[in-house]
This record gives C-alpha cells, sequence and structure tokens, in this order.
C-alpha cells in the first residue's frame, strides 16, 4: 500500500490571469421596508423636531462653559426608529461633514423580543439640521413625489423620534452592561472620530475636569480609543461637548478562567527523568518561534531550560518579574510546554525521541495580587509585539493568546482588543510583509451539573478577543474517554464537544464571522449521574511552575486547546517557512474534519445544519499530516497572489479586477481512471482584513472589514465565457442567458461567506472533476470600497487559495501528473494569453 502523506505540496504560479471586475447582476433594488406613514402629519411633527435642534444651537452659545474647554459647533442627535423597521442608516451621513453617523444599534424589547428598535447617533453642523429641514419640505411637497411616493421616503418615514442625545446615547455595551450611574467614579473606554483629533486639547480639558486620561492607546482607520476615569457627569461637562465623541465603552478586563486538578503520583520524578532523557532539541538559526502571551513562564523546569532562555522571556511591566507566578501551579509554563511538546499523556505512551523544532518566547501579561487599572489590552498585545521583534527580529512566528474575558462576550461585535488582534495580524498595510499568525483561546465555562451540557456550551459566547476575523479561534473537544474511578463517567461522547468550551451557537447578529475556527482537545468532564466537574484522568497533562512541588499537572479548557494548535502551526511554518501567514492559516483550516459525533443529527448539505456545526466546531479538529503533506491520491495546490480589488474612477470608487485561476489538472486520470467513482474538491480561501472598529455595522458603508473577496468553481459544462459573464458583469454580452444559480458545495455561501478565511467542499464523479479547474477570486465592498475619504481604494491586499483533490483509492496518483506540469515552465505568452 502507498505510503500517503509524504509528498509536498504544490505552489502554483503564473496560471492565473487578471481580469476587470464589474458587479455581474442587475440591481434589484432595496429590500429594506418602508414604513407608512401619514406624509403630512409624519413631516409636520419631523419639521417640528429639527427646528427644535436648531434652536439649541443659538443656546450653546449662551452657555457658559468651565475654563479650557472648547466649545464645538456641532450638536448630538438620537435618531429612533418605527418598531420592527430599520433606519436607512446610509442616509446618515452625507459626505460633505454636515452631518454624521457615529454609532447605530439595535434594541430588542425585552418584554417582548419580537419588537425591535434600531437607534442611531449623529453628529449634526447647522448647515445638517438646514440639510434635514429642505429633505423634510421636499418631503411634504406632491409636485416633488417619484414613482414610489414623497421624496426622500426611505430616510424619513422609518424615523419614529428625533432628540437630543444624552452621554447615555453613547453608550454601545448597553446589551451587555448597564450604564454607570451618574456619580460612580469609573473607567470608560472612549472611541473619538479620528477626524480633527487633538490629543492634547483633550488631555488638557480631562484634567480640567478632574477625570484622569489613561496613559494607552489605539489607532484605528476611524478611530482613536483611549481610556477615560471620570464619572459620567464629569463627561457631560467635556467629552460630550467635543466633536469626536463617537462611542462609549466599558473597559474589558482580563481573566484566564482556568481550573487546575494536580496531578500526584509517587512515580512522577520517574516519569519526569524518562522525558528528559528523550529530549532532542534540535533548534536551526532561524527556527519558528511561538510568541506566548500568558502569565510568564519559568523556564527553570527541566523539560524547558535548554530550549527557552531568560532573554527570551519578558513582561509588560519590570517589577512584575518574568517567571509564571500564576496561583495553582502556573498557567504560562503550562502552556508553554503543551505548545513545545504537546499533550504529556501522549508521550508517556511511547519510548521515542521527543524531537522539538520550534522554541518559544514569553510576554508576561497578567500578574497575580496586582490590581492594574483597566488597561487597553490591545495596545498591550503591540507592546508584546514591538518586544519580541527588538530581540528577534525577522523571525518566523506563531503568537498565542489564552487570556479571555469572560465577562466580555460581545455577541461577535469587533472590540478594541478584537481588532488590535486583526491590526497585529494584518500589519501596516497589506504588502508589508509584516502579517502574524494569531492564535487564541474560545474561553472556558463551568458545567456543574451533567444536565448543562451542551445547552451552557451553546448558550455561550466565544469570549473577547476570539472573535477577531484574522485569528485562528479554538474551541474544544474531546477524545478523553477512559476512566477508573467508580461511581463516574465521561460526560461528553468520544469527539464531541468539550464540556469547557464555549462557541458562536447564540449569536444573534449573524455577519460576524463563524468562531471557533478550530477544535481541539480541550478535556473533559466527569459525571455521576447528576453532577458534573473537571476530573484530572480525563484532562491532558503539562508541566507546572514548580517543579519541586508537582512536576506535572492536569490542564484543560481551550487554553490547552490553543496551545496544542500553535504547536501545529509552528511545525507547519518550519517545515513551509517561505509560506505567508494567511496560507499556515488556511493549511490548518483546510486540513480539519469533524467527527461522526459533532455530525450527530445534522446533514451538513442543510444550510441550517451546516450552520450550527460551524457555529460550534468551526471547520472541525486540523490534521497536521494532511496540513503537511500531499499523498499521490489527496492533492495540495496553494496559489498566493495579489489582488487590487478597487479603484478610482472619476470621483467614484469602483471594482478593479479579479482573478481567473486555470489550474494545472489532472484531466486525464480523473477523467479515465477515477472514471465514475467520487473525487472530493475542497477549496479554502485565506486572507486578513485591515480592521475599522465601531458600532455601526447596520450602515452598510461602514464595514468592520477592509475588503471581502470570494471564490467561484466552474459548474458542470458551463463554458468558460458563461463563467466568466456570471462572475463579472466586464463583458458586453448581457447576462440574462447565464444560470445565476449557485454552485453545488457542501456549505454553500450563506454559511461559510463569513469573516476571512472561507472553506467549502463538493464530491462529484472523476469525469465530471476532470473539467472543473478553473476557479475565479473576485472582490466585494469593505471600508477600502465605501470610505472613498480615507483614500484606501488603491490598495493592493494579498490572499492564499488552497485546493486539494482527493480520491479514496490510495492506488491512484493524481500528484505526479500535476507535478509534471507545474515543472514545465510556462512561456511568457502564454501566461499573458490566458482566458483572453
Amino acid at each position: 500500500m502507498p505510503d500517503p502523506f509524504k509528498k509536498p505540496h504544490l505552489k502554483v504560479e503564473g496560471f492565473n490571469s487578471t481580469h476587470n471586475y464589474v458587479y455581474p447582476k442587475k440591481p434589484m433594488g432595496s429590500s429594506q421596508e418602508i414604513a407608512q406613514r401619514n406624509r403630512n402629519v409624519h413631516g409636520a411633527f419631523l419639521r417640528e423636531r429639527f427646528n427644535y435642534l436648531k434652536e439649541q444651537f443659538f443656546l450653546k452659545e449662551e452657555t457658559q462653559l468651565p475654563n479650557n474647554i472648547v466649545k464645538d459647533d456641532n450638536i448630538y442627535v438620537e435618531l429612533i426608529s418605527e418598531t420592527n423597521y430599520e433606519l436607512s442608516f446610509d442616509q446618515l451621513e452625507d459626505g460633505y461633514s454636515r452631518f454624521s453617523l457615529l454609532n447605530s444599534q439595535k434594541i430588542i424589547n425585552p418584554e417582548d423580543n419580537t419588537q425591535v428598535q434600531y437607534k442611531a447617533i449623529i453628529s449634526i453642523r447647522e448647515g445638517g439640521i438646514n440639510a434635514f429641514l429642505k429633505k423634510i419640505e421636499n418631503y411634504l411637497d406632491p409636485t416633488k413625489d417619484g414613482k414610489k411616493g414623497p421624496r426622500n421616503a426611505k430616510l424619513l418615514n422609518q424615523i419614529e423620534e428625533v432628540k437630543m442625545a444624552t452621554l447615555h446615547s453613547f453608550w454601545v455595551d448597553h446589551k451587555f452592561f448597564p450604564f454607570p450611574y451618574p456619580a460612580d467614579n469609573v473607567w470608560w473606554e472612549v472611541w473619538f472620530r479620528k477626524s480633527n483629533f487633538n490629543e492634547n486639547i483633550l488631555r488638557q480639558q480631562v484634567n480640567t475636569i478632574g477625570a484622569i486620561w489613561g496613559e494607552t492607546q489605539l489607532t484605528f482607520a476611524e478611530h482613536e480609543v483611549r481610556l477615560i476615569k471620570g464619572t459620567a457627569n464629569q463627561l457631560i461637562n467635556s467629552i460630550f461637548l467635543l466633536d469626536n465623541l463617537a462611542e462609549l465603552r466599558k473597559p474589558q478586563l482580563l481573566n484566564d478562567f482556568l481550573t487546575h486538578c494536580d496531578v500526584t503520583t509517587a512515580d512522577q520524578e520517574e516519569w519526569l527523568n524518562d522525558l528528559e532523557t528523550r529530549l532532542n532539541v534540535s533548534l536551526e538559526e532561524n527556527h519558528t518561534l511561538i510568541s506566548l502571551l500568558d502569565t510568564g513562564v519559568s523556564n527553570g523546569h527541566s523539560l524547558l531550560k535548554s530550549i527557552i532562555s531568560d532573554d527570551q522571556l519578558h513582561a509588560f511591566r519590570e517589577d512584575w518579574g518574568v517567571y509564571d507566578t500564576e496561583p495553582n501551579l502556573g498557567h504560562g509554563t503550562g502552556m508553554a510546554a503543551l505548545a513545545l511538546f504537546g499533550d504529556l499523556t501522549e508521550l508517556f505512551g511511547h519510548d521515542r525521541p521527543i524531537h522539538v523544532l520550534h522554541a518559544l518566547e514569553s510576554f508576561k501579561i497578567k500578574h497575580p495580587g496586582t490590581q492594574l487599572n483597566p488597561d487597553l489590552y490591545g495596545a498591550l498585545y503591540m507592546s508584546a509585539k514591538s518586544t519580541f521583534e527588538i530581540y528577534r527580529p525577522n523571525r518566523n512566528r506563531v503568537y498565542c493568546l489564552s487570556v479571555t474575558n469572560n465577562e466580555d462576550q460581545f455577541q461577535g461585535r469587533p472590540s478594541a482588543n478584537s481588532s488590535a488582534i486583526d491590526k497585529l495580524a494584518f500589519g501596516e498595510s497589506a504588502l508589508d510583509q509584516a502579517q502574524e499568525l494569531v492564535i487564541v483561546s474560545a474561553g472556558n465555562i463551568g458545567i456543574n451539573l451533567d444536565s448543562d451540557y451542551p445547552i451552557k456550551n451553546q448558550s455561550s459566547s466565544v469570549q473577547d478577543p476570539a472573535q477577531a476575523f484574522n485569528a485562528i479561534a479554538v474551541g474544544g473537544y474531546t477524545r478523553k474517554q477512559i476512566m477508573k474511578q467508580p461511581g463516574y463517567s465521561p460526560l461528553a461522547p468520544n469527539g464531541g464537544l468539550s464540556p469547557f468550551t464555549t462557541t458562536s451557537y447564540s449569536w444573534e447578529e449573524k455577519q460576524w464571522p463563524n468562531k471557533p475556527d478550530l477544535v481541539l482537545e480541550a478535556g473533559n468532564a466527569a459525571t455521576d449521574g447528576t453532577l458534573a466537574s473537571q476530573h484530572h484522568e480525563l484532562s491532558p497533562i503539562s508541566i507546572s511552575n514548580d517543579q519541586t512541588k508537582h512536576p506535572f499537572i492536569s490542564f484543560e479548557g481551550t487554553s490547552c486547546a490553543a496551545a496544542l494548535v500553535s504547536k501545529m502551526a509552528a511545525e507547519l511554518r518550519n517545515q513551509y517557512p517561505n509560506y505567508w501567514p494567511e496560507t499556515i492559516r488556511g493549511l490548518l483550516i483546510h486540513s480539519a474534519d469533524w467527527t461522526e459525533a459533532m455530525k450527530k443529527g445534522l446533514n451538513i448539505n442543510r444550510s441550517g445544519d451546516s450552520q450550527i456545526l460551524l457555529r460550534q466546531f468551526g471547520y472541525g479538529v486540523p490534521i497536521l499530516e494532511r496540513a503537511e503533506a500531499s499523498a499521490n491520491n489527496s492533492l495540495t495546490l496553494i496559489l498566493e497572489e495579489e489582488l487590487s480589488p478597487y479603484k478610482l474612477q472619476g470621483s467614484d470608487v469602483k471594482y478593479n479586477e479579479y482573478h481567473l485561476i486555470q489550474l494545472p489538472w489532472p484531466e486525464e486520470v480523473l477523467r479515465d481512471t477515477v472514471a465514475a467513482s467520487d473525487a472530493t474538491i475542497t477549496v479554502t480561501l485565506s486572507y486578513f482584513i485591515e480592521p475599522n472598529p465601531g458600532a455601526r455595522q447596520y450602515a452598510s458603508k461602514f464595514n468592520y472589514q477592509s475588503h471581502e473577496l470570494e471564490f467561484a468553481l466552474i459548474k458542470p459544462g458551463e463554458p468558460l465565457e458563461e463563467f466568466r459573464r456570471r462572475i463579472s458583469g466586464e463583458t458586453k454580452d448581457t447576462i440574462e442567458s447565464v444560470d445565476m444559480n449557485t454552485e453545488d458545495w457542501t456549505l454553500g455561501k450563506t454559511s461559510r461567506n463569513k469573516g476571512s478565511i472561507k472553506k467549502d467542499f463538493c464530491t462529484v464523479s472523476g469525469v465530471e472533476l476532470s473539467e472543473r479547474n478553473i476557479i475565479a477570486v473576485y472582490p466585494k465592498k469593505g471600508w477600502y470600497y465605501n470610505r472613498k475619504k480615507l483614500k484606501k481604494y488603491n490598495e493592493v491586499v494579498r490572499y492564499s487559495l488552497i485546493v486539494t483533490i482527493d480520491t479514496p483509492d490510495q492506488n491512484v496518483d493524481i500528484y505526479t501528473p500535476v507535478e509534471a506540469i507545474i515543472e514545465t515552465p510556462i512561456p511568457v505568452e502564454t501566461q499573458a494569453s490566458l482566458f483572453i
């Protein structure tokens, strides 16, 4: 039998061509439902409200403010929608700075969740009020009516209430945390609009009112984020009067939420000596580094001292020290061992050498007994990155973060922390070669009753910052099933959801990415039939921060799973050191699959069921063997490319280009040898987005992601020209004759097209697959497109496309013929003429 998965993946270059991209479908008009109104009554109400707002400018001029407080030339207005009708958010920013959308919110009636209203906070100048009054006059004038009725009805009919905004109006965390009491002296996460932002003036005003300005900072495309400590009453007298305020949020506090169970046995020292004698550390000059952001690492442990030197240990604050002083035998040290060696339980099961080909560096971000003021932990991540790069520049890294916030579960909405993770991964630009691979644990919960499982996991949201688009968020599953203790049994089934993991099953806003992306071993819980709890027999094993007390400890939860995925990622980067981080992320997710326990009771060909699967398990369990190598009957092709999705044409931003890829293909083998038998094609598209956070997600022009890319596969029997017209309206041919129906993917666009990694697969006959080697990668809108004033429309972005063909028969060789095609240079004139 052939030896599987020993062949290197094949890199594809020169098999793609670039074409103009035009959105192919005819405009279908707005799908937004418009509230029915009596034009005269509603128009008169709105005119009265906006005239009242106009009067506020005159009152404001007469208001006496404290010394050094700057008076701005705008007011803040809160608009509330008619129940169950959405505001026309895109019309609440005019492009002339007369009025600007600051944030948007969805408000669900707590007594009746079918009753929903939408709220928008806008900053409006006097000229903006005049513009609204003009729109109202045109709305009231029947002679200005269009074909669909009163002019501006789409904007004005949706508005139920117009009022002056209060400080409370800027609080976007109402769904998660209550607004502080007016006299409470608390920290606020303040989001300023970047336009006209002047930190010196802001600091001066904050100091004048007796508040405290935090020292850390985060900068995004349209926001500056700072921390300010003070009362709501103080902020009303300063921040609220400034033209820059966009949002107020609760600062995020850190917690690692990991329980430990001591593993005590007389044989521990003997086991440790056995591991030490088998340890084989072979580090090359440019080996991959796992960059651990945790509680520090105690490198005096005998398993670590030959791998991690003192100069690889760092801390956010010098007085913390760099070692792991976390109670209950540590956390960061256990993470380090898992990331270097894996679950030690598996090492005890054989006597082979333990090869270590990657190293680890640590940045301590949490210290016991130290009560810090709330901080912008996103800035802390950036500090870690800078420190690592100073000491060891130009190295391949895998960032690993398991410190999550169980109080901060934002149901997928980006936060300052998760946005900083996205920014860390993206780098300063898509092409600055500073992209990073970041792995984050999904966060843990506790299970006390066996009846809580898996309902509590499904209702407990993935924790901040694991909702980051660009990160690999790692949840937990378990294979731990063996128990010796009488009266107890494992709670979760073999291959099922770990009782300790969180999921995105309960997320209401479906536009956010599917999280976690992957799952790995996180341990099982024990049950006596009623009560459930962690049990060391069902947990992976790692090491402690105090070898003299306990060399080994049990280590469960998504922290463990994240460390194990980091180990896989480091090994993969060692094998393919020149692959982009986007590609390494893509290969891990591309290799993953679901267990039978995960799929039980679900039909993944149904959109609803596949969504349930993705929201709990992501794409499943990564298989390192599949991520690292191809086989004769399992060929993986990798394309790393750059694309310019948008352009400025005249005064408008337009789509620019898309790629057609004609992959080298084992056409004859698929057609003649595989023939009527099954063959499966799997496609993964991986790219990093530049974040632009802010609570304006209900306005389409304020996308969080800089750009979006999608892929399409030519359909059975589809002529190339029809495929091209289906993807892009670039040709002059009409599109009415083109079959615009979706392709025969298993998951489908509804489930898979979320976030910045997209994977799907389908199984067809070899004959059919022999003709389906043409793939398109094309853009959709992002803030590079929608936010013209930020001048990012000419950005070039990167993507990795990974394609695998699998056949069940190991005697079929689809690898060799494609390898021969790739090794034959393509003439330049042939490359230039592809698809023309």
